[in-house]
């Protein structure tokens, strides 16, 4: 399994155009056979275990990539990311351009 999430563009203009085909993008995720995958109590136990790079803390990190990284890593899924502040951490991710 495949976790992917993607937001790049935080400008409000796009995040309006996400919001608006918000249900055409849902249909084509669970047309393509996307499961839905709900946050757990132990995939927020998890973030305790996470390893990081050198020189960096969890309180200097997004909370909510370390609770994307934890939930991938619980249930042994590919977190597959364009960002790159991912990299922060020293746990398998995929990324892409």
């Amino acid at each position: 399994m495949i976790i992917s999430v993607s937001f790049p563009d935080t400008r409000p203009e796009s995040f309006r155009w996400f919001l608006y085909h918000e249900k055409m993008i849902l249909e084509y995720c669970t047309a393509a056979g996307y499961e839905w995958m709900h946050i757990v109590p132990s995939h927020i136990l998890a973030v305790r275990n996470l390893r990081i790079r050198e020189g960096r803390t969890l309180s200097n990190l997004d909370p909510f990539d370390r609770l994307l990284i934890a939930q991938a890593k619980t249930e042994e899924c590919v977190l597959l990311s364009h960002d790159r502040n991912l990299e922060n951490y020293l746990e398998k991710c995929v990324f892409t351009a």
